[in-house]
């Protein structure tokens, strides 16, 4: 008999098991980390390529920044040629000049005569870099993004309108296709385009006439979109053919919204009364901050007539263009008052004015814009472009009149497009999102619009303005209602009212950032009702005017430089206009 295996070893064959056990581990733990490595490289290998991407991309917007700047040296001040290192690494994109991308007319309408001069039409030219589907471009001056469909801004173009006057000094790129790192740009020719010495046509100032800037472009979105900005004025959009046109106009009479509250009617008074709290008025500058940020004194609350303050403190300034200025009832007003008829504080001593107090008070006039609210219905009624995607109920027919939010929901999105509604009508809970980011958005409403404990938000405080036109007589904002723009920004929303418009402002937690702008008159039944602690981002213009305890109206200073009316309808006053073109030529360095 065999003796069996000495103690304290294992059997033959577990030990051989025990070697297999120790290979086969090892197997293993290299199949795993092979295929970890795969992994990692099939997975990894499209996000480090979005890395690397969005990288060259951001690079490529400060070369583009960095050729902005050299570019204006050449073509504004002079120099003959300047230099500039793209600083653009990578194998992602690439840079070239397209002397063809972008096109510019620029026309004179005469509006009596109806003759039309053209001024100026060439191409704009272009530095292009690309990667991907992402293209950033010196263009005309400014420096643009574009990605996927859409467009932005990332520098300005040399575009100024101060007051009545517009510069227009545009850079026309030409040069070699393919560029590399280092570019050279030389001076090329210099010219005047408006006015010019000599020709009759090309005169300053204007009287009549509107000047329409047409732009062709990649980028005529952003395009759009800084000229409404810049101007005031409202652009209106070719998408199919990448288009936008900028309508400038020299109008007999076109008055900005110059004070937080305007009441234009001059034989009725303006009622303050701040029994249960203050009236409070300051001012900000949507242009350069949120509120936040910006807030400051000077508010004005002004109207073409008298004005009764009784029962508490107007903190702020007021001014009255005609009839009595009654101060009573231990009233305030914080700063200043000026009145253009007659003032008394019915002797009361404890009613007094802060500041100066002049006889030299002065309004306006504001005509009411019903004939223009009824043209809007006409071209929206005619020409609706209701985007398909959005929330709007049809009612089974192509009747753009019998159109009306889904009443099936509780919210509702509106994209870039003009809607004729029935009516606007939110209550408890519900939102209405205006999508401005694509375009300009008009509305016309053939009853009211009412909000009560709901919400209306405009999308985007870069994007196109959004014109509401109401029909029937009420705008009720109440119930602890939100009407939000980002950053407070009050220009990209305006609602326009008819002269018997009655706006109603009411409750506390109601929020409002717009301009309501219904002017009314003397033999119109126009009123304003401020009330219990509402709050007004931006400014309102309407009939006789009553402001009550707690009401707080916080004036935007760009309204100052906003036309109130879009295009055809006197949209921006201009008088003083110069436009010249500069080429540069960019090659490699």
């Amino acid at each position: 008999m065999r003796d069996p295996e000495p103690s304290g070893r294992l059997p033959l064959l577990l030990r051989d098991s025990r070697g297999q056990s120790e290979v086969l581990g090892v197997v293993l733990i290299l199949g795993l980390t092979i295929a970890g490595t795969a992994a990692a490289v099939a997975f990894g290998a499209p996000a480090l390529s979005s890395i690397q991407q969005t990288t060259e991309t951001s690079s490529a917007e400060h070369a583009m920044t960095q050729l902005d700047s050299k570019a204006s040296l050449v073509g504004f001040d002079n120099a003959p040629s300047q230099q500039v290192d793209l600083g653009i690494r990578g194998t992602g994109g690439t840079t070239r000049v397209n002397a063809s991308s972008g096109y510019i007319t620029i026309t004179k309408t005469n509006t009596t005569s109806g003759v039309t001069t053209t001024f100026l039409e060439t191409d704009l030219g272009a530095v292009v870099y690309e990667n991907g589907d992402t293209t950033i471009a010196y263009q005309g001056g400014g420096v643009w993004k574009r990605t996927g469909p859409g467009s932005t801004m990332v520098s300005s173009p040399e575009f100024h309108y101060r007051g009545t006057t517009l510069t227009l000094p545009l850079i026309i790129v030409s040069g070699t296709d393919t560029l590399d790192n280092r570019v050279q740009i030389r001076h090329g020719t210099s010219q005047p385009v408006f006015p010019v010495d000599g020709v009759a046509s090309k005169t300053n100032p204007l009287a009549g006439d509107r000047v329409n800037v047409t732009i062709t472009s990649r980028y005529y979105q952003a395009w759009g979109r800084f000229f409404e900005e810049r101007s005031g004025g409202m652009a209106t959009y070719d998408h199919p053919n990448q288009t936008v046109t900028a309508t400038l106009v020299a109008p007999e009479t076109q008055e900005s919204v110059t004070q937080g509250m305007m009441s234009t009617s001059p034989s009725k008074k303006l009622h303050i009364d701040g029994k249960h709290g203050a009236v409070f008025i300051d001012t900000y500058n949507s242009s350069i901050g949120d509120y936040a940020s910006t807030s400051g004194s000077g508010g004005t609350i002004a109207t073409a007539g008298g004005v009764n303050v009784q029962h508490g403190t107007l903190n702020g300034s007021l001014v009255s263009g005609g009839g009595e200025v009654n101060l009573k009832k231990s009233s305030y007003v914080t700063d200043d008052l000026a009145y253009g008829g007659t003032f008394s504080t019915h002797d009361a001593p404890s009613s007094h004015v802060g500041g100066a107090i002049t006889n030299d008070g002065s309004a306006p006039t504001i005509d009411p814009i019903d004939g223009y609210i009824d043209q809007q219905q006409t071209e929206i009624r005619d020409n609706p472009n209701v985007n398909a995607d959005t929330d709007i109920d049809d009612q089974g027919d192509s009747d753009p009149t019998n159109d009306e939010l889904d009443d099936s929901q509780t919210s509702w999105t509106l994209d870039a497009g003009t809607y004729y509604l029935e009516t606007i009508d939110l209550q408890s809970g519900e939102t209405l999102t205006l999508n401005n980011t694509d375009g300009p958005i008009e509305i016309y409403v053939e009853d009211d619009v009412i909000l009560d404990d709901a919400t209306l938000d405009v999308v985007s405080e870069s994007g196109s303005r959004v014109r509401i036109y109401v029909a029937h007589k009420r705008i009720e904002i109440k119930g602890g209602s939100t009407v939000s723009v980002p950053e407070e920004r009050s220009s990209k929303l305006w609602l326009y009212g008819g002269r018997d418009t009655h706006i109603k402002l009411e409750d506390a937690g109601t929020r409002v950032v717009g301009v309501i702008y219904a002017p009314s008159g003397d033999t119109h039944s126009g009123k304003v009702e401020f009330r219990e602690e509402a709050e007004l981002y931006g400014g309102i213009v309407g009939g006789e005017a009553r402001i009550e305890s707690g009401a707080e109206i916080h004036y935007d200073e760009t309204l100052k430089s906003q036309a109130p009316l879009p295009v055809g309808a006197d949209v921006t006053r201009l008088t003083y206009l110069h436009i010249t073109t500069s080429t540069v030529n960019v090659t490699d360095g």
